[in-house]
């Protein structure tokens, strides 16, 4: 039930607006209880004080001596507030006077009497005689002319003045869930509303597949958050689109790749069986076109099947301790093999022990293909540079070459796969063909030991390709 959203926004909503009333609502109350309080302490105190100064004024005239039931009498016949309990006691607690007849709408008295001069305020909820209550008492201390101390008790009943705290808290009965039903249907309808683009986002979402993946997402406002995330997910499906074309690109040219040699194959097998008048000697060039375009077809595959494992997360490499200086060592003796073939001079730089933990075999082919790639596009007499540098965290392999170069517009796809620049023939450089995947398998070499590659200049003086693998 609470799987949605939306109905837990909209209880988180209600809950917290259920929170504010009920807050607010008790913090009225006691504000009202609290002032209707104040109200009653202060009538308490005004009768208090009135009864002290008629209390003064009889012991006046009964010559200045101290507080008597009589003068304590005549002060209360003195009192205009004639419905109101109150009773003068001396400092045993003994009644000196009272009015009207009934003290016991004043007692009990306090356990903790006020010092002279102070008033102290106490309730209690009724009294003995069953008088309705509770009663809110207050209590004055006070001395005569003889410093002799008395009290002075006052009492009036609570009952009228928490009837309107009865009103109140009926109102705030009857409002409350009036309003919390408001609120509630309010946090529905909004979150409704708000989440209309998110359920209309879902809906085209679920509808976009392998199909139709140039469909987007509808952005009503880019700016909000709903906006931003739809056009997350457009930059995504910008993304699979993208992975998906390269993807198809990538099989249409694999497929071009294998059909070439083994179309070639199949001819060359064709027309060696459509008659048996052959010399050995035809036979012998047929098998050694197969022996070329079949070792062409073995590259083929396990460049793509590498590829393909490696584009699946498939990287087996095998990690050991080795030196780079002696695997480039190598990698340059085998290029040269190629290198002689055009009069190419391949020059090693810095090649000091450089230990090093990774696939040795991978890292050979990795330096190999660049090399191959660099004789491929160098003319012949040319000069193919190899350095080794080392730094605090990283090794730094440099192989630059004095060939033709790489037009600027190609040089932002040569990684790519089955893509081949197209070069200007000079001096017998770029007349070698590849499989066009040379450079995307030394990306994913370098790649996998949490390296980069990378064509660091390349113009009409020549080209330099730059790989860099942490020091671990």
């Amino acid at each position: 039930m609470l799987d949605s959203i939306r109905l837990r926004l909209a209880l988180l909503h209600l809950l917290i607006l259920a929170c504010l009333q009920v807050g607010l609502c008790l913090g009225v109350y006691l504000f009202i209880f609290d002032h209707l309080i104040r109200q009653a302490d202060r009538v308490l105190q005004t009768v208090i004080q009135s009864v002290d100064s008629d209390l003064r004024q009889s012991a006046t005239w009964n010559a200045g001596g101290p507080i008597t039931s009589y003068t304590a009498t005549l002060a209360l016949n003195a009192l205009i507030h004639n419905e109101t309990p109150v009773a003068i006691l001396d400092p045993s607690g003994k009644m000196l006077a009272e009015r009207p007849f009934r003290a016991a709408a004043i007692t009990p008295l306090p356990s903790l009497m006020p010092e002279d001069g102070e008033i102290v305020y106490y309730t209690f909820p009724g009294t003995p005689s069953g008088e309705p209550g509770p009663r809110r008492v207050g209590v004055g201390a006070f001395k005569d002319a003889t410093s002799h101390a008395y009290y002075i008790a006052v009492s009036q009943p609570l009952e009228s003045r928490l009837a309107e705290l009865h009103t109140a808290r009926l109102a705030f009965l009857i409002t409350v869930p009036i309003l919390l039903a408001l609120t509630g249907l309010g946090g529905w309808m909004l979150t409704g509303r708000s989440f209309a683009p998110a359920t209309a986002m879902s809906e085209r979402a679920r509808r976009i597949n392998a199909e139709n993946l140039d469909e987007r997402i509808l952005v009503a406002n880019p700016r909000d958050e709903l906006g931003r995330l739809a056009g997350s997910f457009n930059e995504l499906l910008d993304r699979v689109a993208a992975a998906s074309a390269r993807e198809r690109q990538f099989m249409a040219d694999a497929a071009h790749e294998l059909r070439t040699p083994i179309s070639v194959i199949q001819t060359a097998t064709t027309v060696m069986l459509s008659s048996e008048d052959r010399s050995r000697d035809d036979y012998r060039s047929a098998l050694a076109t197969i022996d070329v375009y079949a070792k062409r077809l073995s590259q083929n595959v396990d460049d793509v099947f590498r590829l393909a494992r490696a584009g699946a997360g498939f990287k087996s490499i095998q990690i050991q301790k080795l030196y780079l200086n002696e695997v480039l060592l190598e990698a340059a003796r085998a290029a040269r093999v190629l290198a002689s073939e055009k009069n190419i001079t391949i020059e090693s730089k810095g090649l000091d022990e450089a230990p090093y933990h990774g696939d040795e075999a991978l890292l050979g082919e990795m330096i190999l293909n660049l090399l191959e790639n660099a004789v491929k596009y160098t003319p012949d007499g040319g000069l193919i540079t190899i350095t080794l540098e080392s730094f605090p965290e990283q090794y730094s392999i440099a192989i630059s070459d004095n060939g033709i170069g790489i037009s600027a517009h190609q040089q932002a796809h040569i990684f790519d796969r089955y893509y081949r620049a197209q070069p200007i023939l000079q001096n017998g450089a770029g007349k070698s063909e590849g499989s066009g995947l040379g450079l995307a398998i030394a990306l994913w070499i370098a790649t996998s030991h949490k390296g980069t590659i990378e064509l660091q200049s390349s113009d009409e003086n020549g080209s330099t390709f730059r790989v860099a693998l942490p020091r671990v």
